[in-house]
């Protein structure tokens, strides 16, 4: 998998900044908030967690984190906790890519967590916010 340079991270859902996850706080301690950022792309509600679906209509808004020193290990966490990595059956529900972020002070390449299966009747959150959401169907 290519590496974005440096070691940056887009979340938009239960990791981003303002949330009161257990995971959110864990990443708190683990990487430096850069602050907001927007992807391109359509945010669908799952199970009461976020799918970004990349695309050139939409915004979706996120928190930008640039890794520490442990980043291949922070990575590897997080592929656990979004259940995409080696060990979880395919075809699994995220995959994480390296894609573009508007910040800012412009465009930057991050890694995110994309989700891969079908939103054929989910909700999607037309604000691009899953924090304050504005629903639709699909």
């Amino acid at each position: 998998m290519p590496r974005p340079e440096p070691d940056l991270l887009f979340v938009y859902g239960t990791l981003r900044s303002e949330s009161d996850s257990g995971m959110a706080d864990w990443l708190r301690a683990r990487a430096f908030h850069l602050g907001p950022g927007h992807a391109r792309g359509s945010l669908f509600m799952l199970d009461g967690y976020p799918g970004l679906i990349p695309g050139e209509a939409g915004s979706v808004l996120g928190n930008i984190y640039r890794l520490y020193d442990d980043g291949d290990e922070v990575l590897a966490a997080l592929d656990e906790y979004e259940e995409c990595s080696a060990r979880f059956p395919a075809p699994q529900e995220y995959e994480r890519r390296v894609i573009i972020v508007e910040a800012p002070d412009g465009p930057l390449q991050a890694w995110a967590w994309i989700y891969a299966w079908p939103v054929a009747g989910r909700e999607r959150i037309d604000s691009g916010d899953f924090l304050k959401p504005g629903f639709s169907n699909s």
